[in-house]
């Protein structure tokens, strides 16, 4: 279903500077009344034509569904640096055990 941009919606997405996914999903909910069918991927593809940047995930975050910041290295790292001595058999644990153990000293 090809979607259809009012010169409103056009011109709105001119003016945006740097179009991220955030950004996206808001305009497409914002006109999915206006515009029947428009997606954040559709948004996407519509501000590249017009040649608005567009700002991609972090891989990362895109691939695991994460936050640049959940790896297990990163908390292995942060319990190193609030315990102030490393325990090797840390990188051992899963990374549930890890957040429950930085949870857990978070208190």
């Amino acid at each position: 279903m090809a979607v259809k941009y009012t010169e409103t919606m056009l011109s709105e997405l001119r003016s945006i500077e740097v179009l991220n996914h955030g950004l996206a999903v808001a305009f497409a909910e914002k006109y999915k009344d206006v515009s029947p069918g428009i997606t954040s991927r559709s948004v996407v593809a519509k501000a590249r034509a017009l040649d608005v940047p567009y700002q991609a995930k972090d891989p990362r975050e895109k691939a695991t569904g994460k936050a640049k910041g959940d790896s297990k290295d990163d908390i292995v790292a942060r319990l190193y640096e609030r315990l102030e001595t490393p325990i090797p058999s840390l990188s051992k644990m899963t990374v549930p055990d890890l957040k429950l153990l930085e949870a857990a000293i978070a208190r």
